[in-house]
């Protein structure tokens, strides 16, 4: 599915359980795959000397993040780990940019999902600004290496707004579903208009949707991938996160826009109480211009615990 995968890691467990779900290949693998783990040091390490991931790096972190290589190898991955020196969002998207992964993907932390995420955390930042898609889980929504559930997803739902720029998740949305045999779940939900409007001018919003949907769920059921349409009516954030429960989805995908907002040109502000409340992962696109990259954080150590 995904050959290239970068995954940072705080050096937590929690941080850690996002291995889960890129670890193993989908439906057996096949191809060779990279897994590259990335620890970011807050610190300034320079007066350490010649080895400055053993001096920088609490031993139970160092020894935790060498078990996740060490179980990510014996999977088969060809899995090595980086440490590096800086801010963790500044560092997280330039060594992307060196990288340039399939995919990046972090485990967020706190009680409520996403809420601490989109209140200026390191994962808000690296997701407005990545131009590399995201895959983005909850610790509490996953379990984490060595669990014996089987990783992977079932069934993918996938919001759209009929813009081109909303489709652009749709073949990773593919993708993740073809590796996984997965159900692909089309939505459109039409907003409550600002200004009143007949009901049959919505009626006809909503016909328009599913004709559109309906020939993406002939095309991906040609492409053999199960796929099916639900159009709703009401509050886009809600409707969702209702869908996404009523569907028993186990993954969201979605696409964003704009430098310094989250989706707004898709659901106005509607994706930032959709990620702050995901009840499952999200795999994230974003659709906007990159920024310009920020400066290049020197690389600390290729770390061999």
């Amino acid at each position: 599915m995904f050959a290239k995968i970068l995954v940072p890691l705080d050096g937590s467990a929690l941080s850690s359980t996002i291995l889960d779900l890129v670890r193993r290949p989908a439906n057996g693998g096949g191809g060779k795959r990279e897994v590259l783990l990335l620890h970011v040091l807050d610190v300034d390490v320079r007066g350490y000397g010649d080895d400055p991931y053993w001096q920088g790096t609490p031993p139970e972190v160092r020894n935790h993040l060498g078990l996740m290589r060490e179980i990510v190898a014996s999977e088969g991955a060809d899995c090595r780990l980086e440490v590096r020196a800086g801010d963790p969002a500044e560092v997280i998207l330039q060594y992307a940019r060196e990288l340039r992964p399939d995919i990046v993907a972090m485990s967020t932390h706190g009680r409520s999902g996403l809420s601490r995420v989109l209140r200026g955390s390191v994962a808000e930042s690296v997701l407005r600004r990545s131009p590399f898609p995201l895959l983005l889980a909850t610790p509490a929504k996953i379990e984490g290496p060595g669990a014996d559930r089987e990783p992977g997803f079932r069934r993918i739902l996938v919001p759209l707004d009929r813009s081109e720029a909303g489709r652009r998740v749709l073949p990773l949305a593919e993708e993740v579903a073809r590796a996984f045999g997965a159900v692909v779940v089309l939505a459109h939900v039409e907003p409550v208009p600002a200004e009143p409007v007949l009901y049959g001018a919505i009626v006809k919003a909503m016909d328009r949707a599913s004709a559109d949907l309906r020939l993406d769920v002939a095309r991906l059921e040609k492409a053999g991938i199960r796929a099916r349409l639900r159009v709703a009516f009401g509050d886009p954030a809600a409707e969702i996160l209702l869908l996404a429960r009523a569907e028993k989805a186990d993954l969201l995908a979605l696409a964003t826009h704009g430098r310094t907002g989250l989706a707004r040109a898709v659901f106005g502000s509607v994706a930032e109480a959709v990620l702050r409340e995901a009840p499952v992962p999200l795999l994230v696109v974003r659709t906007a211009e990159t920024p310009e990259p920020a400066r290049s954080a020197a690389s600390v150590a290729e770390a061999t615990p």
